[in-house]
């Protein structure tokens, strides 16, 4: 079956579809944008209403480092403006005689997939997962995207089952806040509940909406979850 998961706005997607992903697959790099003017009417020493004569890109344009971005041409000679960067021309002002380039960092921080599955589409703000089951759950809060592999337990002590949780999702009915705290410690990759939270740590968390799907999500038994943390929902799949 497919199920479609909405992704972090204003990220760079690394993969593609057709690829089999998993919870240490790089999906999305973030990327830094900067605004960069340029007074191009001082540069090329020209009357800032008439920059729009000299320069050689319009709004829109790509622009890669070294391109000639505008010009001015004397009698005996011809002056060149090149771009220190790679971006996009994101405006014009004729006021002030400058342009402003929208440049986006290289080296972004890469994070990896909260799904599991083969990729079936990616559109522009979501992507289709092919899944052998599914099931869909409301989420009162959720703190960010995660997922992983699942744990499931009552037991209020988390060092019973330490062993079980390192790089997996705990799921919960109420963790205390000692035990919040070991959650950190141990390595685990998020937590869900259905009670209140009592502290909040730097691990990413979700509560489920409503108290009677704690038995049906036990029942069924699925082995992976994905928090959409846009819609407040959660997916138990395999």
């Amino acid at each position: 079956m497919i199920i479609e998961l909405p992704l972090p706005k204003g990220k760079k997607i690394l993969i593609k579809e057709k690829d089999e992903v998993s919870f240490d697959t790089p999906l999305i790099k973030v990327v830094n944008i900067k605004s960069i003017k340029i007074p191009i009417s001082q540069e090329l020493d020209i009357p800032p209403k008439k920059i729009f004569l000299s320069l050689t890109k319009n709004v829109g344009d790509q622009i890669n480092l070294g391109d000639i971005i505008a010009k001015k041409k004397n009698l005996l000679s011809e002056k060149k403006y090149l771009s220190d960067f790679t971006g996009i021309l994101k405006e014009i002002d004729h006021d002030e005689g400058s342009i402003i380039i929208e440049s986006t960092d290289k080296e972004g921080e890469k994070i990896n997939s909260f799904f599991k599955g083969k990729v079936h589409k990616i559109k522009d703000e979501s992507i289709e997962i092919e899944v052998q089951q599914a099931e869909k759950f409301q989420l009162i809060e959720a703190s960010d995207y995660f997922g992983g592999e699942i744990t499931i337990t009552d037991d209020q002590e988390i060092t019973k089952i330490k062993q079980n949780i390192s790089n997996k999702v705990l799921l919960m009915k109420k963790i205390q806040t000692y035990n919040q705290l070991k959650l950190e410690v141990i390595g685990a990759v998020g937590y869900i509940t259905i009670e209140p939270l009592s502290k909040q740590i730097d691990i990413p968390y979700a509560r489920i909406k409503n108290i009677e799907d704690w038995e049906k999500i036990k029942k069924l038994n699925l082995p992976y979850c994905s928090v959409i943390k846009s819609q407040n929902i959660v997916y138990f799949y395999r």
